[in-house]
């Protein structure tokens, strides 16, 4: 259902609508997770997955015919799923106190146009980007050794079918990237792209940008509690960091995620340099507090 089919139906302001974290695995979308997480209005659930569930059970073979003979139109079908999802998550925003919720996972990339259509277009999407060689080396030290045995289909899948190494990596990053890019620029109205070196390098202006886009303020010590709140894991524990680790900004920390080969830009992707790892870079800013 779009939103041109909407007559008579009121939209929501903008900063009711639900918010996806979408992006490759080991790229960010968990920081991100715990930055909206912080943010006093926004409840950020894990990896809920439950967007490919309802995925699958809309393509059931019989399904819509089943739908039509119970006089149920397809965008009926879809209102009522958005209800579905609007009221489990409502409730997990409701339980942390929170007016608004998000869902963080990263496998969504595949079902964009799905979850735009399920919610009528009012739906946002923040895609998280992080430069291809540091995604893949964090995907080779993480996934490498759970080939076969891991429970996430999107990463056994790329496993089972390109294999183990950076090559499998390297596919996957493009065919996430691809499916994001090809959305946004359809879409480019609730797609919003954040890349992980600017909220690592240039945290104040980056994360601002995103709750803007949200339609959100961002409170002035939000940064500082990113990694102090109790928050809820992909296991449903409660944890915390175990101590403060704010984000910094300031020369002494600049030109510090440049390339081995040579300093550039935060975020530039121009060349092919090997960059330090995304966390040695994280590591330093922390010595720089």
């Amino acid at each position: 259902m779009s939103p041109e089919n909407l007559a008579g139906t009121a939209r929501r302001p903008r900063s009711e609508w639900p918010i996806f974290v979408v992006g490759c695995h080991r790229s960010g979308t968990t920081l991100m997770r715990f930055i909206l997480d912080t943010h006093p209005a926004i409840a950020c659930a894990p990896e809920t997955k439950l967007m490919g569930g309802l995925y699958e059970f809309s393509r059931y073979p019989q399904l819509r015919f089943a739908l039509a003979t119970l006089g149920v139109t397809s965008e009926q079908g879809s209102a009522e799923l958005a209800q579905l999802v609007e009221s489990i998550m409502g409730k997990y925003a409701a339980r942390s106190g929170k007016r608004r919720w998000a869902d963080k996972t990263p496998n969504y990339y595949r079902i964009l146009p799905f979850i735009r259509e399920i919610f009528a277009g009012e739906v946002l999407f923040l895609f998280v980007e992080r430069h291809p060689f540091d995604t893949m080396t964090s995907l080779v030290e993480f996934f490498d050794q759970r080939v076969g045995v891991d429970a996430d289909p999107e990463t056994d899948r790329i496993s089972r079918s390109f294999g183990a190494g950076p090559y499998s990596w390297a596919r996957y990053w493009t065919e996430v990237n691809e499916s994001i890019e090809l959305f946004r620029h359809e879409h480019p109205e609730i797609s919003h792209v954040v890349r992980y070196e600017d909220v690592v390098s240039r945290p104040d202006s980056t994360v601002g940008s995103i709750f803007d886009f949200l339609g959100e303020n961002m409170p002035e010590d939000l940064l500082s509690q990113v990694f102090t709140a109790r928050r809820i894991t992909s296991g449903w524990k409660t944890t915390r960091s175990a101590a403060p680790v704010p984000f910094t900004t300031g020369p002494p920390c600049a030109g510090r995620t440049g390339s081995r080969s040579g300093s550039r830009p935060p975020g530039d992707w121009s060349d092919h340099s090997r960059r330090p790892s995304a966390t040695r870079r994280i590591r330093r800013r922390r010595l720089c507090r």
